[in-house]
Order: structure tokens, then sequence, then C-alpha cells
């Protein structure tokens, strides 16, 4: 009776083992569905998302906000009043070190939703004292017409008194650095989801490139700079959202300058090169999804190597040697060969109680007699040498 009782119990345990494990596979597959959909498909009944044109005009707004911050902010958990313009501007990098957290408000609305971000974000930004429609260079942009340059002055004039105020004030946050710490957070999401390639972000809709900071007094409305042109996919949210580790300066007039920047990543390997397409830094947004690492800055680049052999390698930022052996790049003979890896190649030694024979190219098991190559000649007196060396070896011979 109590072997059956505990045959029972076994089988109701297992059962409900193998009902949680089941349940938790299908959990993790519709998870794995519902990650990827969101990055493709238009729900165009999730409450999030109300119509094309909202998102258009909401995308539109975000951008133009986080390029203010991209290009006009600086740390303020550092630095509180304005500093030089060398010190402003997250162009080349995320605030370092990063953000001890996340907002929390950022997280919750942006952490699994593309499109409850995007309300989210644009429902706090509606609500600020300055946004995209009180550009003047975005009225130009958009083609509007004025009566005259004295009427585009005043505009220009009533533009920076909103974008002091709002710079000061840190509105519609309690502080500037409230603002700070929201707008890094957002941009982390915002370029992750470029980097992810969410389809609503292929095209802005507008030009981008301009500064979000009212006219230039040198450039006007327009700085046209190449790495924004909307024309191309993902440039614009690129530009707008994320960092340029590959060319990290605040503007180009021809993407051709980068090669030569002095923080060009790939220049410290190839400076002397003549070749301008050796020093040509590669940025590829497959390889740069991990959120975590966009939010530490750690970018995977590709870069040319000038030695055969090596690869350039991100998180070292130089060409390191490339391992065929543990990469599976070589042709050794593994029964009786073992890769040996050297500086930019890789060496194929025979293993233990193995020799090589130059006769067959081949490394050969030393217990095996060989038949004897043309050069020489079979000797029993040598096979006899050996033994004998062999059992003196042991003490089994001793040579009076």
């Amino acid at each position: 009776m109590a072997n059956i009782k505990h045959i029972i119990t076994f089988v109701m345990l297992w059962i409900v083992t193998m009902h949680l494990c089941i349940a938790k596979s299908k959990n993790d597959e519709l998870d794995s569905v519902t990650y990827s959909s969101f990055l493709s498909v238009k729900p165009q009944d999730d409450p999030y998302f109300p119509d094309d044109q909202w998102l258009v005009n909401a995308i539109q707004e975000i951008a133009y906000y986080l390029r203010n911050h991209k290009f006009n902010e600086w740390d303020r958990r550092h630095i509180k009043n304005k500093p030089k313009s060398s010190s402003i501007g997250f162009y080349a990098a995320f605030p370092e070190p990063k953000l001890r957290s996340v907002h929390w408000q950022v997280r919750e609305n942006c952490g699994q939703n593309f499109y409850k971000c995007i309300s989210y974000l644009y429902s706090v930004i509606d609500s600020a004292p300055f946004t995209r429609s009180d550009d003047v260079s975005m009225m130009l942009s958009r083609n509007e017409s004025f009566s005259n340059d004295t009427a585009i002055s005043d505009l220009n004039k009533d533009c920076k008194r909103s974008l002091k105020y709002a710079e000061k004030t840190g509105l519609p946050f309690d502080t500037p650095f409230d603002k700070f710490f929201w707008r890094t957070s957002a941009s982390y999401y915002m370029c992750w989801y470029t980097m992810l390639g969410t389809p609503a972000l292929s095209m802005i809709g507008e030009s981008c490139d301009n500064f979000a900071n009212c006219l230039d007094s040198k450039l006007r409305h327009r700085n046209y700079d190449p790495r924004s042109d909307d024309k191309l996919s993902f440039a614009c949210a690129i530009h707008s959202f994320c960092p340029d580790p590959c060319c990290p300066v605040k503007r180009v007039r021809s993407i051709d300058e980068c090669p030569n920047i002095k923080k060009n990543p790939c220049l410290i390997e190839n400076n002397k090169s003549a070749n301008i397409s050796n020093r040509q830094c590669l940025f590829n947004r497959q390889e740069n999804q991990n959120l975590e690492d966009i939010i530490a800055n750690n970018w995977n680049v590709s870069c040319h190597c000038k030695e055969k052999g090596f690869e350039w390698k991100s998180k070292f930022g130089m060409c390191t040697d490339i391992n065929e052996c543990t990469n599976n790049q070589h042709n050794c003979d593994g029964k009786t060969q073992t890769c040996l890896n050297l500086p930019g190649s890789y060496q194929c030694i025979c293993k233990w109680d193995y020799f090589y024979d130059p006769e067959i190219k081949k490394c050969v098991n030393r217990n095996i007699v060989l038949k004897p190559s043309r050069n020489e000649s079979f000797s029993y007196f040598k096979i006899f040498d050996d033994f004998k060396g062999f059992l003196e070896l042991i003490g089994l011979w001793h040579t009076p």
C-alpha cells in the first residue's frame, strides 16, 4: 500500500513539473512573439497608436526635443552653469559615466512597447515651454513665408528667449537636472529602438539637419550635415537620438571629412596610410542592439587592420591578433597535430609522441617503424643500438 502511495505521489509531481515547463515554454514563446511583433507591425488596435499622422508628428516632436539635448545640453551632474562650447553636447558619446539608473517613468513606459514609449514621451514634451513649433528654423525648413528679414529676426529673438527660459527653468520638469536626467534616459531608449530597426523610425519625414536651437548665426536654419539626410534609412533617427562613435564631431560638411578626424577610432591604426578607405570607420546597427551596451557607450565599430591576421576589437580600441586555433580557422590535423597560435598567423606542431617526417610531410607516431627512405639504408645495428639505449634508460642494460 505504501509503495502505491509513493508511485501516485511521484506521478502527480511529474505531471505538475511537466505542466509548469510547458507553461513556461509557451510564455517564453509568447514574449518572443510580442517583442518582435511590435517592431515590425503597426498595431492599429493598440491604445497607444491613434493613427499614422499622430505617430509621424509625435516622432518629429520627440526627435527635435532630444536633438536639442544631444547638441546643446551638458552633464548637469558635474557642471551647474553652462560651460564652454567644447563641453556641450553628447554627439560623441552619451554622458560618461553612465547614469546610475534610468528615469523610472521612462523605463516603465519604454521598456516593453515602442508605441507606449512614443505616447508617453510625446505627452511630456507637449507640455514643455519650448518645442519644435516654437523654433523659427523649423518654420523656415517648412518653407513658411515671411514678409521680410526683419520679421525673421524678430521671431528668432523670441525663439532665443523661449529657449533660454526653458534651459534655465528646466520646465516641464522640476529642475534643469531633472530635465537632463529624463532626456538622457529617453535618448537611451529611442536610440535603442533605432538600432533595433523599428520601421516607424526609418524616415522622420522632415529635415533634421539642425541643432534644434533656433537660427544659427552662421549656418542659419540648416547645417547641411550629410549624416542627417532623411532620405537615408534611419539616418535622421540616429542623428537625433544617438551619438556617432565613428565620426564624433558636431558637424561635417562632407562625409569624406570623417576618416581624417582626430577622434576617429580607426585613425590610430591607419594614420600613415595613403588610402583614405583604410581609415574608414564602419558602424552597423545590427551589431549595436544591446540596451546596456548602448547606455555604457560600448559601441561595436569596424576598422581596417594594416597587418594580416589581425582584426579590430572595439572593446580595446585597437587591432588584435586573430586566434585561428580557437576560431577553428586552421588546417591542422586534429589527430596528430596541435594548433599553435602566433602573432598574425598560426603553426601546426606534432602532438606528444609524434614526430614530423619531412619525406611524407606528416606527423608520425614514434612507435610505428617506417619504411626507410631512399636516402637512408635499413640497419639492424641501428635498431639494436636504439633498443640497447632504451634498456640502459630503464636500468636493464649495463655497458661494461
